[in-house]
């Protein structure tokens, strides 16, 4: 304006416009004992363009000199309409994450998130210092800081100021504001991630153990149901080794080959123990005939001796030791003698009367009664075996029954079966001796018979298995006895019908 004339401005901050107090002044006029005006600067493009090559998305650097004016800056924060909504790898995971996140803060804090919100937004607006000011403050006096800053209630800001400094002296600070939603949407990003691969991989474990287990479950149950099936339900063997699992290389193989050699040293114990009764019966036989013999001769060269009581217990014994012989030979043979049996339709109507008559010619002082069936009884048996197992029954009535007791024989058809039952009145069965009485070597009988080995039911059981039928023991319903069913199939027409043929087509002799 002149050599002389000057223009001079001056800037004056006001923030209340009602006390229209002054905060600061900026003027170009000259200070006291200048005489050089003062420059108002506003940008100083060199250091925007270094602030701008630092910038980044969502986060706005600002340069201030010592007088805390803005000297460079660069980037923009996001407000709240600008946000754009939080985008991660799986939205449903993200929207779960979210709604977890309010309930483990409740969980931790014991309040909500948004009470917790509110209460930190109103302690920083009812302060006395912008968490800015303070920033710049503490920056400029070349203290380094970092404050949060909330603005509202939905969106807080994170503050970084450090000083810059030139000749040990401050000349400026440099503040860099990030949203803290960016900060947090990066932090919840990974953490997802972090989850979903988490809960990804040990959902893959869980799906690799569950495969092993279950295969193992499964080689374990073949393995049991391969061992089991090697034992008939009366405890016999039926195979003497195992197939599965013999090759495998781990315990359950192991386990398989140590069953495998148990199961056919088990085979080789149970044949030498039923090849024992023949043996025993063959190297007994010899010397109880010897021993049979000589009493016979001696009854003969001393006439007077056969009234001798002591010649009589003796005879009675030597026969006794045969006859238990001749039971056990005969329970280890009658598997093999039932096999190489033919069976035949007969009517066990007609065979089990004549046999409960015969009964009271054997049993002198028993009486007996038959009731007979009056439906065709006709079945594919073994007569000869069928009154064996009546034998059997029979004995085993008589030694129980009650005295003045008749013992009752029946004989029911039904539809597909024939049942043959065996009731006398005495001492009833527990439920232990029922489980056991058709075994073999189980006598019930006390310790005054000695000499029954319980063979007699177990021949029982046998007979009627092998023609295809079953065998119970019950308490009769007054519980005053028991009765032996014996059940049998009834013979079909077709089988009738087939032995009238071979019956009619046999050559004449």
């Amino acid at each position: 304006m002149g050599s002389r004339t000057f223009f001079g401005m001056t800037f004056v901050d006001i923030d209340d416009s009602v006390a229209r107090e002054v905060v600061s002044t900026t003027q170009t006029l000259p200070p006291t004992e200048k005489q050089n005006f003062n420059l108002v600067v506003l940008r100083t493009p060199e250091v925007r363009k270094i602030v701008q090559g630092l910038g980044y998305a969502g986060a706005r650097i600002s340069v201030i000199d010592s007088q805390q004016r803005v000297r460079a800056e660069a980037g923009s924060i996001q407000t709240d309409a600008d946000s754009d909504d939080e985008q991660g790898w799986f939205p449903s995971a993200t929207g779960w994450f979210n709604s977890v996140r309010p309930r483990l803060h409740q969980l931790i804090t014991g309040e909500s998130l948004e009470q917790t919100i509110a209460g930190e937004f109103t302690a920083e607006k009812g302060s006395a210092a912008n968490p800015a000011d303070k920033a710049i403050a503490a920056s400029l006096g070349g203290v380094p800081i970092t404050l949060r800053n909330r603005i509202s209630q939905n969106q807080e800001l994170i503050l970084a100021a450090h000083p810059i400094v030139s000749a040990e002296e401050v000349i400026g600070t440099v503040i860099v504001e990030q949203d803290i939603d960016d900060i947090l949407r990066f932090q919840r990003s990974a953490l997802q991630q972090v989850l979903l691969l988490s809960v990804l991989s040990l959902f893959v474990i869980f799906v690799a153990l569950l495969a092993f287990a279950g295969r193992l479950a499964w080689r374990i149950r073949n393995l049991r149901r391969e061992a089991s099936s090697a034992i008939d339900a009366r405890g016999r063997l039926k195979k003497s080794q195992l197939l599965s699992e013999m090759n495998a290389g781990d315990e359950i193989g192991d386990l398989a080959r140590s069953v495998s050699n148990m199961l056919e040293k088990l085979n080789q114990h149970n044949t030498f123990l039923e090849s024992m009764p023949r043996t025993l019966r063959h190297e007994i036989n010899n010397p109880l005939n010897t021993l049979s013999t000589s009493l016979q001769n001696l009854a003969e060269d001393y006439p007077g001796i056969d009234e001798s009581k002591y010649l009589e217990s003796a005879q009675r014994g030597v026969n006794r030791i045969g006859s238990i012989v001749q039971n056990l030979a005969d329970a280890a043979n009658l598997e093999e003698s039932l096999e190489a049996e033919e069976l035949e339709s007969i009517d066990l109507d007609i065979l089990l009367s004549s046999y409960t008559a015969n009964c009271s010619l054997s049993h002198p002082g028993v009486d007996f009664a038959y009731r007979g069936s009056s439906k065709p009884a006709h079945a594919l048996v073994s007569d000869f075996r069928i009154e064996q197992l009546m034998d059997k029954l029979i004995d085993n009535a008589v030694d129980f029954h009650r005295r003045d007791t008749p013992i009752r024989v029946q004989l029911d058809c039904f539809r597909e079966t024939l049942q043959i039952s065996v009731a006398n009145r005495g001492p009833t069965l527990t439920g232990e001796v029922r489980k056991s009485v058709f075994d073999s070597m189980v006598s019930h009988r006390g310790q005054e018979n000695r000499l029954h080995f319980g063979l007699g039911l177990y021949v029982v059981r046998i007979i009627a298995e092998h023609h295809g039928g079953a065998v119970n023991a019950l308490n009769l319903q007054d519980d005053t006895g028991v009765v032996f069913l014996v059940q049998l199939p009834l013979a079909r027409s077709t089988d009738l019908e087939e032995q009238v043929y071979r019956t009619d087509t046999l050559p004449p002799r």
